[in-house]
């Protein structure tokens, strides 16, 4: 199927829902003519054609249940050899994104399995541990469960390699998370006037984290070491004089706030949904930008059969 931003024509293959569920359901300029809060998901999955085995499985944030994707048999999909992708999760559940993507035949590695307690600040050390053992060209980062996809990400890979002019790509968001920072904090202000001169009718000014694709050989030479003093200086502010300030935060997104701040233009942001659509919204972000997630589906929008 085929999914249309209407307002910033733009054809984005991701859609994630992140933050609470109930922000999906104040998103009103969003749901096409039946499709009602999640619904949208719900067609998306239906949509991957399942054939024999209709495996059920649940999401974590809305708790609505859902008919799996089926895999294909053998993870085929000739990109697997370009973009390694992973996401950290310690659930039984896999997840709708690792399943869509399963789906189109690509690989997961899911990190974190032995993760007892899960919290925002588990993502970080994991991260640095394992960027330095990838070995493909891209690599792409995702939320395990609160993501879902259109289709696989070729067509990202193929723009990301002729037309895309930074090295990594980040999700948007339409509010700063985590708080703790007043708006005229110089992180606040730097996301608020890139976005702005990026494109001065989106909402979506902020990073989120949960959904990235980057070259790797600038993920792991330039993106790391900045990710890695700014998790130094969370450690190690208060009792290392080398370090000027300390985060706001241990989150993962407060860290790749201060790493966005860094590493801008090379570091860059989804302002217009291109590739990204950001799913979570609020009343006031209706009121004041009306129609920015007026979304077109094509659910018959062709497709093979026997795939």
């Amino acid at each position: 199927m085929k999914i249309k931003n209407t307002y910033f024509n733009t054809e984005p293959f991701a859609f994630h829902h992140h933050g609470r569920p109930k922000h999906a359901t104040w998103m009103l300029s969003n749901k096409p003519e039946g499709y009602e809060k999640f619904k949208l998901k719900y067609k998306v999955l239906e949509s991957q054609h399942v054939t024999g085995n209709r495996e059920i499985f649940k999401g974590r944030k809305e708790k609505i249940n859902y008919i799996a994707p089926s895999p294909r048999a053998a993870m085929d999909n000739p990109l697997n050899d370009k973009l390694h992708i992973l996401t950290v999760n310690n659930t039984p559940e896999r997840g709708s994104a690792v399943r869509c993507m399963e789906h189109f035949g690509m690989q997961v590695t899911q990190l974190g399995k032995d993760i007892e307690v899960y919290g925002h600040e588990t993502k970080i050390p994991i991260l640095i541990e394992h960027i330095p053992t990838i070995d493909k060209e891209y690599t792409m980062f995702m939320d395990a469960d609160d993501i879902f996809f259109t289709e696989d990400p070729t067509n990202l890979v193929s723009t990301f390699e002729k037309e895309l002019s930074c090295s990594m790509l980040c999700n948007s968001d339409s509010w700063f998370f985590p708080k703790g920072l007043r708006r005229t904090h110089e992180l606040h202000l730097f996301q608020v006037n890139t976005a702005e001169a990026h494109d001065e009718r989106s909402p979506y000014r902020y990073l989120n984290s949960g959904l990235w694709i980057a070259r790797t050989d600038f993920l792991q030479n330039v993106f790391l070491p900045r990710l890695q003093f700014w998790r130094s200086a969370w450690l190690h502010a208060d009792d290392d004089p080398t370090f000027l300030k300390k985060p706001y935060s241990d989150c993962d997104q407060a860290l790749f706030h201060y790493t966005y701040h860094d590493l801008h233009p090379q570091l860059k942001v989804d302002i217009g949904q291109k590739y990204f659509q950001s799913y979570a919204w609020s009343p006031w972000l209706g009121q004041h930008y009306p129609e920015r997630n007026a979304l077109e589906v094509w659910d018959d929008y062709p497709f093979d059969a026997e795939s």
